[in-house]
């Protein structure tokens, strides 16, 4: 293979695990393993990257991943996110799948207080049922 096109091999995978990372919901086993294959990968990158201006960044990106610690930090809350997608060119992808999650998320608040409303509502005439039930019951006693 060419030197292009293992930089677009390795480019590609970075850019699945980093999607993997941002968009599904990854164990901790998941982000350890990450980590490693993304400083694996993120060594290669740099091997193969001849633009200066990249090397810059994949070196950062690099020192970065070695030093997050799983177990304290998920992926998500790193600055890690940011700097791959700024490298790979993905802030477009990531402004519309954000306010897509946030749309998602959305909806889901309004559904969840919708069926809380309903469950709510048959709660409050049960119980003024059943309330209504034991005062006709002590009317009854005391006359």
């Amino acid at each position: 293979m060419s030197n292009k096109e293992n930089l677009d091999l390795v480019e590609q995978k970075i850019t699945d695990l980093y999607l993997f990372l941002t968009k599904e919901e990854p164990t901790p086993d998941d982000e350890i393993e990450a980590r490693e294959e993304l400083i694996s990968l993120f060594s290669k990158f740099r091997n193969l990257n001849k633009d200066p201006a990249k090397i810059e960044i994949i070196s950062e990106i690099f020192s970065d991943l070695k030093a997050w610690d799983t177990l304290d930090l998920w992926f998500s809350e790193t600055k890690l996110p940011d700097k791959i997608a700024s490298l790979l060119n993905m802030p477009q992808q990531l402004e519309e799948s954000s306010k897509d999650k946030f749309e998602t998320d959305k909806e889901k608040d309004g559904e969840i207080r919708e069926s809380q409303e309903i469950d709510l509502t048959d709660i409050f005439s049960k119980v003024s049922e059943q309330f209504q039930g034991e005062i006709d019951g002590l009317k009854g006693k005391i006359e």
